[in-house]
């Protein structure tokens, strides 16, 4: 499988530009949707002509988070708990520590079914300036398998330029 380069800029709340560099399959699509909460997504193409469905990669940010020094952790647990309420998830990985570029970062990862579809979420976090970079990867759950190596390269190969 072919892999090309993409370079992601994200503007700060403190104003520092941030970027980084991630590798995707080369038959995937970039988009970028800018504003007050930028959106990068990375899909694949669909698995047949009768599907509709596409596995994906979000990149989403939030700014403007109010400064705390426990930020992270409090951060995390009211997404885990939004989740909670809005998925009625079945929970695969429990709210953790891990890393992103490098940083300390949150991850957590979960089933649900939507539109009769049985879904499984990864989320991968870190803060940066008040700003939140989240990593959201979506798929079906019987295709994790089939497709964990891609998104595992994808991840790993977060790099800062």
């Amino acid at each position: 499988m072919k892999y090309q380069k993409a370079v992601i800029n994200i503007n700060t709340s403190k104003g520092r530009v941030f970027s980084f560099r991630i590798d995707y399959p080369s038959k995937w699509t970039v988009i970028e949707e800018q504003g007050e909460e930028p959106l990068i997504t990375l899909l694949s193409p669909p698995k047949s002509e009768t599907s509709l469905f596409r596995e994906l990669l979000n990149v989403i940010i939030i700014k403007n988070l109010m400064p705390s020094p426990e930020i992270l952790e409090t951060y995390s647990m009211n997404v885990v708990n939004d989740i909670n309420i809005r998925d009625s998830p079945k929970v695969k990985i429990q709210l953790s520590d891990t890393t992103l570029f490098g940083i300390p970062a949150k991850e957590f990862c979960y089933e649900r079914n939507k539109d009769n579809q049985e879904l499984m979420t990864y989320n991968r976090w870190t803060i940066i300036d008040m700003t939140a970079i989240i990593l959201s990867w979506t798929t079906l759950r019987n295709c994790e398998k089939s497709l964990r190596s891609v998104i595992r390269r994808m991840i790993k190969s977060i790099r800062l330029p």
